[in-house]
């Protein structure tokens, strides 16, 4: 049976026990409220201290004032619904180096209008708010498909968009996504790569191990590097044996911190999804056969889908899927484990909430670690150590019991090994915090783990 994994922080991969299935069952547990026209695609935004206060985004692809960009809770409400024309496609990135400080964002392709547009995220009010540049970022004409790739390294955050109109639709575009000088969002173009001969819409990016994958209807999903600077070689083309050429819609990907998990194509017309290893074949990691494929029992299945490894809520204890319900006019929440059962991975990554602390909240795995801080309680100033098993970019930040961000205490890219950061009670404008519970919180590419300290003045 699956490993039960505590509340506080763990992070787990459970292996297959036995052969997995050709096909898999599931049953939605929940499903958000209907959109007002038509229903495309979701995001997931994982709140950074308070996991249960985390929401699902989705698009609503209609013509001004029907068409929109919804928040909704993840017991189905509606949380906010902003008025766009014709949106279509949203994702979403947190930590994001803007206006001297990091943001949670979610970008979203305007088909009538060729442009994007970006929304700042608030942990403290769960609301979006759009800071897209003032001249907007431009792109070509009935932008499509959309993925965001956040280069782990650096935190510099790329739009990958693809495009339904036939001028354009052979290629991908890449652009840099930037401060503008007044803490808005302005897009650079970097590259234009591609010759596709069918339309592009599923893609999703690999931030861990740099990789891009391209769902191309009639074809098959492209492999390519996501980072620029690595060139535009094709690695692969794969899911072109399966029987749904023609059907390669939305893609998305459960990674997990060692690199192993899975490739999920939406196939609408065979009301599916197909799992690909994502780690690829021993020896051949560009090589992803089909593994298993997943039908849902309830609603007609969309074009799209999302999945994260975050555990969200109790009822989503081991990470989320949110498959979109066409006929619906929403989107289905489905929690991981009953795909995964005793056939598939489960790799739970979880953050401490406010409401829930645990002393064991630290607890990693392979030698990722953030420990206690000391002395704790403490005024006016603690150590917090916390342990590297790989040399990466790494975030050590401190929050308060809302999950509003008051100062960053070190980031940027570590050796491996043992470190510690010093925090003396201050906010990023050296205003001295008052006595309380705050939280500490270690974020490093693939693992997050949160510990509860207090200051007594």
């Amino acid at each position: 049976m699956l490993r039960r994994v505590a509340v506080s922080l763990a992070l787990s991969a459970v292996t297959a026990f036995g052969q997995v299935p050709d096909t898999i069952a599931v049953t939605p547990r929940l499903a958000t409220t209907a959109v007002l026209t038509d229903a495309d695609d979701p995001a997931i935004w994982i709140h950074p201290t308070r996991p249960e206060r985390s929401l699902i985004l989705g698009t609503d692809k209609g013509a001004a004032p029907n068409g929109g960009l919804y928040a909704w809770n993840l017991d189905g409400s509606l949380q906010q619904r902003l008025v766009l024309p014709r949106p279509n496609n949203v994702d979403v990135r947190r930590g994001v180096p803007l206006g001297g400080q990091l943001v949670d964002l979610a970008v979203v392709t305007m088909r009538a209008d060729h442009e994007l547009r970006v929304f700042a995220i608030s942990p403290e009010t769960r609301t979006l708010t759009e800071i897209t540049t003032a001249g907007g970022i431009e792109v070509f004409k009935s932008p499509y498909g959309l993925t965001l790739y956040q280069r782990w390294q650096d935190r510099a955050l790329f739009a990958i968009v693809s495009s339904k109109h036939d001028s354009t639709r052979s290629q991908l575009w890449q652009l840099r996504l930037h401060d503008d000088g007044s803490g808005r969002v302005q897009g650079t173009l970097v590259r234009q790569w591609g010759n596709h001969a069918g339309i592009i819409e599923g893609m999703v990016a690999d931030d861990q191990l740099g990789y891009l994958y391209a769902s191309e209807q009639g074809a098959g999903i492209h492999k390519y590097y996501a980072d620029p600077e690595q060139g535009d070689e094709p690695l692969a083309l794969f899911a072109t044996e399966d029987g749904i050429a023609g059907n390669h819609k939305g893609l998305a990907l459960y990674a997990c911190p060692d690199g192993t998990g899975y490739l999920l194509l939406a196939t609408p017309r065979d009301q599916a999804l197909r799992l690909y290893p994502r780690a690829g074949e021993p020896g051949q990691p560009h090589r992803h056969r089909l593994l298993t494929t997943v039908r849902r029992t309830q609603g007609e299945t969309g074009v799209s889908v999302e999945v994260t490894n975050f555990r969200t809520s109790n009822d989503f204890a081991n990470g989320l899927l949110v498959w979109h319900d066409e006929l619906g006019r929403r989107f289905h929440l489905i929690g991981w484990e009953e795909i995964a059962r005793d056939f598939l991975h489960v790799c739970v990554a979880a953050v401490t909430s406010s409401a829930v602390a645990d002393e064991n909240a630290g607890a990693g795995i392979a030698g990722f670690a953030l420990h206690q801080n000391h002395p704790n309680p403490f005024n006016p100033q603690t150590r917090i150590p916390f342990d590297l098993p790989a040399a990466g970019w790494v975030q050590v930040a401190v929050f308060d019991v809302l999950g509003r961000r008051l100062k960053t205490l070190q980031e940027g890219w570590l050796p491996a090994g043992a470190h510690a950061a010093w925090w003396d009670a201050t906010d990023e404008r050296g205003q001295t915090a008052p006595s309380g519970v705050y939280y500490l919180r270690l974020h490093t590419a693939g693992f997050i783990a949160t510990r509860k300290m207090t200051l007594l003045r």
